[in-house]
């Protein structure tokens, strides 16, 4: 069963690991690499972001995934969310649970609507996120944005 956690020092040294894997960094659009100390400035900077939550995603008490909602705008109650799994024996599987945790969070953010971006080459967040009722947007050549009303989860 998953749970979302404080994301803290612990998150923080872990999702190091899983934002410079060659893969995760792919299906992510990440950056090309990501240095420790600009982790550690990014980190020091969202702890006074109100626009932004983060949380550690964790499985039988191990960490395996960072999450949040970014952008918040609590004026029309709306967040960006983004989301993954860095340990790759876990994908798969816990999708639809996560995003049952997100609904849960934005609710108590009192958002009304979440919004994301995926890039097209992720085939399976797409497949997720279509299945969970989020409508497309728009689309380039390279990524969709997709909406959904928190409204409509449970």
């Amino acid at each position: 069963m998953l749970r979302l956690v404080p994301f803290n020092e612990q998150y923080l040294k872990r999702s190091y690991d899983w934002l410079n894997d060659p893969e995760i960094r792919k299906l992510t659009d990440g950056p090309v690499s990501v240095s420790r100390e600009e982790q550690e400035k990014w980190y020091e900077f969202i702890q006074n972001d109100a626009t932004y939550k983060i949380w550690g995603i964790e499985r039988g008490g191990e960490p395996i995934g960072a999450c949040g909602i970014k952008h918040i705008n609590y004026e029309k109650h709306s967040g960006e969310y983004w989301g993954y799994i860095g340990e790759k024996q876990y994908w798969g599987g816990n999708g639809h649970q996560l995003m049952n945790l997100i609904y849960s969070k934005a609710k108590e953010l009192h958002l009304n609507e979440l919004c994301l971006f995926v890039l097209k080459t992720n085939s399976r967040a797409k497949r997720l996120y279509i299945s969970e009722g989020f409508i497309i947007e728009y689309e380039n050549e390279d990524r969709v944005w997709m909406r959904k009303s928190c409204e409509e989860t449970s």
